[in-house]
C-alpha cells in the first residue's frame, strides 16, 4: 500500500473526505467532515457537515506534532459541547482524532491521527482548538503528596 503523500500525489480525481472527532466523557463524540452539505456516513459513523481548516506543523518528515484547527459558523455549537467539560471531568484531555476517506472506499479510513486538544479559542464567529501529539495535562504538574516520602508533612 502506497505512503499518504505518494497517494495524495498520484490519486485520481475522486473526493477526499476530511474529518475530525472530538471525544470526552462529559460530552461524547462531536464528528464533523469538512466541505460537506449533508450529514456524511463514513466507516459506519454519521459525520456532521462542517466547515474547518486544518494548519499542519511544518516538520516534514515526521508525524503530526502540533496542529491548529479553525472550525467556521458551528461555534455555537462547539461553545455549548464544551462548556460541559468542567469540575471533575477536566482531569480527563479531550482527544481529537482526524481521518481521511476517499469517496471509493468510505468503510476505513486512507489515514488517521489521534492527537490531544491543548487549547480552545472561542469568539462570537470562530473556534479555534490547538492540537498536541502530548497530553498537555502531563505538563507543569507536580508530584503527588505521599505521607510515606514526607513523613514531617502529616502532622501540620
Amino acid at each position: 500500500m502506497p505512503s499518504f503523500r505518494e497517494y495524495r500525489q498520484q490519486r485520481p480525481t475522486r473526493a477526499l473526505y476530511d474529518t475530525i472527532t472530538f471525544t470526552h466523557p462529559s460530552f461524547g463524540y462531536i464528528r464533523l467532515v469538512d466541505k460537506q452539505f449533508y450529514d456524511k456516513t463514513l466507516a459506519g459513523m454519521v459525520y456532521r457537515p462542517a466547515r474547518f481548516e486544518i494548519e499542519e506543523s511544518q516538520q516534514s518528515g515526521t508525524p503530526v506534532i502540533d496542529a491548529t484547527v479553525k472550525l467556521g459558523r458551528i461555534s455555537s455549537g462547539v461553545k455549548t459541547e464544551m462548556k460541559k467539560w468542567r469540575g471533575a471531568t477536566r482531569l480527563t484531555p479531550i482527544t481529537a482524532m482526524r481521518q481521511i476517506f476517499d469517496s471509493a472506499d468510505t468503510a476505513a479510513p486512507i489515514k488517521s491521527w489521534t492527537l490531544y486538544v491543548k487549547t480552545v479559542d472561542i469568539d462570537a464567529e470562530y473556534a479555534s482548538v490547538t492540537l498536541s501529539l502530548t497530553n498537555p495535562l502531563n505538563n507543569n504538574v507536580g508530584q503527588l503528596y505521599d505521607p510515606r516520602e514526607y513523613t514531617g508533612l502529616q502532622y501540620l
